[in-house]
């Protein structure tokens, strides 16, 4: 069978998700507009109003000074009241103190124009207060508004475009291809196997009327061969079947139509809706990415050094979650289904849980909890699905759910929500996914269906190469940008985290030393980009570290599947958690020893690496013993 064309999906998902963001673009715009054209009006009368008051109660402060006999320019602390106003009141951008003759006598900048107010003493007008009035405070507030926007258009764009693409090549163009297969085998001269279509709509009813219209097909080969059969059978001298050679030469190269009963059981699609539930799982997981560490800097904790407040709560949640997971896979098969509800919804009232907690101790307990019931979740619902846990598309919508969608759609919440709302609406969805566990067909979890079929995990299986990427992206994701650029504009975090996801996507496998290169290259990048001063070349050099950064991870990772066998893929999945929670272990590490703030997870990642030479003998690599 010839592989399948899969360009009309993709240009069609392309097109749905470039609609998709136009829609949402233009429609998020058109309130916005609205928004801002009502609250305009009662907004420039606030700030007028505000003026007003200001300027007027300068104006009699100063008049009552004239008014004790000070002259007015023997006035003391002029400037120094009017800097105190200016750098105070957000509607005033300057303030000017004239003389009755119109010369500037204190100004908090030159060319001060505005409202004026006369310093009035007994009739007199005595001086003249100059309020300039800031420009629309809200204009910021707007523009940062319609970048997250803008942001969130093209992350449901990107996340739409990527459904069609799954529905359109895992459902109709499935369909398709199976039945321009059988047509092709038809034609040919062979027969399919008439194995039952699953699914409905127009695609599966042709399918199902096409295979329908074999039957009589069947019948007919059947009763020829049977025919045939007879014939031979009372040919006692040869001349009959002599006969025959003529007739049945046409139909000799055609194969027999295979028996119902003799087609394999079609069991791939239970087995991928559990890896894909999997993977949505896990990216609605890491919507709380962009929070946890300045959640807990906001905590603060005594029995630990600020150094440490950002990543313990990663450390403890990662080692919990890696630990439960390796021994989670050894459970029997009729409890893995209690495991991942049960795991589900812990993990989801764990992390519904911080929108009321108010101390480090109890928030450092709900990561603990949301830890254990993911591992033993994620554990129970992958293991024997090996063979489809290898599959590229699941590996790509992995990066997808937890590198890209999840962080910026938790940075999305978190602009319009907050924190707390965003734990809170995480933790429900995670309840709510809980009970979707329900419908996957759990006897197809059977120990004999795949080949990481709840084996016990020895050292030897883990990947020091997926461990060293781990560390990049741990030290980055989790501690460096929540804590950093993304303390307060969690979008920026989010989307930051983003760019990580897309370039590990996109990123080839690569010589390792090259991969080692690109991650230190992007450490570096980060660690000198709040240097860059300027917002847009912050952000910038930020974006360059991280696709860096991203790129050379991936090129470990992928250059570790290469040097190791893909059934050790609950071993990479280990490796990588490991990994990411020593990264964000060696980012406290390292600032509180005072040493360059990425110094330690740089070290630990290239370290790492070096586990894996490519000349290493591993599990993975022995040779079949056939």
């Amino acid at each position: 069978m010839r592989r399948p064309d899969k360009r009309r999906d993709l240009v069609i998902a392309a097109c749905m998700g470039v609609v998709m963001a136009i829609v949402i673009g233009i429609g998020g715009s058109l309130m916005l507009r609205e928004a801002e054209d009502q609250a305009i009006p009662e907004l420039s009368t606030a700030i007028r109003a505000g003026t007003d008051a200001v300027g007027q109660a300068v104006a009699d402060l100063i008049g009552k000074g004239l008014g004790y006999g000070i002259p007015l320019e023997d006035l003391y602390g002029v400037d120094a009241y009017f800097d105190t106003i200016v750098t105070g009141v957000p509607t005033i951008d300057a303030l000017a103190l004239a003389a009755p003759d119109g010369e500037t006598l204190w100004s908090t900048r030159p060319d001060v124009q505005g409202a004026s107010f006369p310093v009035i003493l007994d009739g007199n007008t005595l001086a003249t207060i100059v309020v300039a009035p800031a420009p629309p405070f809200f204009g910021a507030v707007v523009f940062h508004l319609r970048a997250v926007l803008a942001g969130a258009a093209l992350l449901f764009g990107f996340l739409g475009g990527c459904l069609t693409y799954l529905v359109l090549s895992g459902s109709i163009s499935a369909g398709r291809e199976r039945l321009r297969a059988s047509m092709r085998a038809v034609i040919d001269g062979t027969y399919p196997s008439r194995a039952t279509v699953p699914g409905s709509g127009v695609v599966a009813d042709a399918m199902r009327g096409f295979e329908r219209q074999l039957a009589p097909l069947e019948t007919a080969v059947r009763g020829l061969e049977d025919e045939v059969a007879t014939v031979r059978a009372i040919d006692f001298d040869g001349s009959l079947s002599a006969r025959l050679e003529p007739i049945l030469q046409p139909l000799s190269a055609e194969r027999h139509i295979i028996e119902d009963e003799d087609a394999p059981r079609n069991t791939a699609a239970h087995r991928l809706f559990a890896v894909w539930l999997s993977v949505v799982i896990l990216g609605v997981y890491w919507t709380v990415a962009p929070f946890v560490a300045n959640f807990a800097i906001d905590r603060q904790w005594a029995w630990a050094s600020p150094a440490w407040w950002p990543s313990l709560p990663w450390v403890v949640e990662l080692a919990v979650a890696v630990t439960v997971f390796a021994l989670a896979r050894t459970l029997a098969p009729n409890i893995r289904p209690l495991a991942a509800f049960a795991g589900l919804l812990a993990t989801g009232a764990a992390c519904a849980s911080v929108y009321v907690i108010r101390d480090y101790d109890h928030f450092l307990l709900s990561r603990a909890v949301s830890g254990l019931g993911l591992g033993l979740a994620v554990a129970a619902m992958t293991t024997g699905r090996g063979t489809v846990l290898r599959d590229r598309s699941v590996a790509a919508m992995l990066v997808i759910a937890v590198l890209i969608a999840g962080p910026l759609l938790g940075g999305l919440l978190g602009e319009a929500i907050g924190r707390r709302m965003s734990f809170l609406s995480t933790g429900v969805a995670l309840m709510v996914l809980a009970f979707l566990t329900l419908s996957i067909r759990w006897p197809a979890l059977s120990p004999n269906i795949g080949p990481d079929t709840g084996r016990r995990l020895r050292i030897g299986d883990l990947s020091g190469r997926a461990a060293g990427a781990g560390v990049a992206i741990g030290v980055t994701a989790l501690v460096l940008l929540p804590a950093g650029v993304g303390y307060d504009a969690y979008f920026a975090g989010g989307a930051l985290i983003g760019v990580i996801g897309l370039a590990a996507l996109l990123s080839p496998a690569m010589w390792q030393p090259l991969a080692a290169v690109l991650i230190l290259a992007g450490l570096a990048v980060l660690s000198l980009a709040p240097e860059a001063g300027q917002p847009v070349a912050l952000y910038g050099a930020m974006a360059a570290g991280c696709a860096l950064l991203g790129a050379g991870a991936a090129g470990f990772v992928r250059r570790a599947f290469v040097h190791r066998a893909r059934k050790r893929l609950p071993a990479m999945l280990i490796s990588l958690a490991t990994g990411l929670g020593l990264g964000a272990a060696a980012a406290s590490l390292s600032d509180s020893l005072t040493l360059p703030p990425l110094a330690i997870p740089a070290g630990f990642a290239v370290l790492l690496s070096l586990l894996d030479l490519p000349g290493r003998r591993t599990p993975g690599r022995q040779p079949d013993p056939r």
